[in-house]
């Protein structure tokens, strides 16, 4: 029987080496991996590791593991730091259309 730090190295190794992109095909690599796993347990992997899904690119949405996903999407190629201005006690930041509410909260 494994143990749940190996079965989670085993999710994590899968998501970076191989394209998943629902659950079900990864409870099959990680059947083919020699793990015996419920959908409920995945899923409650899936969760704790925090992975996400994201755009490929290709018009498909993979899973990611968070230091992927954020550091692939958040420093494109030849992107620009934001952009904070300070007016004494005030800072303004700039931010894309749509990220304002987000930075705000």
């Amino acid at each position: 029987m494994s143990t749940k730090k190996e079965r989670l190295d085993a999710i994590c190794g899968i998501i970076q080496t191989k394209v998943i992109s629902n659950q079900e095909e990864l409870l099959k690599e990680l059947e083919d991996s020699g793990f015996s796993v419920t959908q409920a347990t995945l899923s409650r992997d899936i969760k704790q590791l925090k992975v996400a899904k994201v755009h490929d690119g290709n018009g498909d949405y993979v899973y990611r593991l968070p230091e992927e996903g954020i550091s692939k999407q958040a420093q494109p190629e030849g992107k620009k730091k934001p952009n904070i201005e300070f007016s004494g006690n005030l800072a303004v930041v700039k931010t894309r259309p749509g990220y304002a509410m987000g930075i705000a909260s």
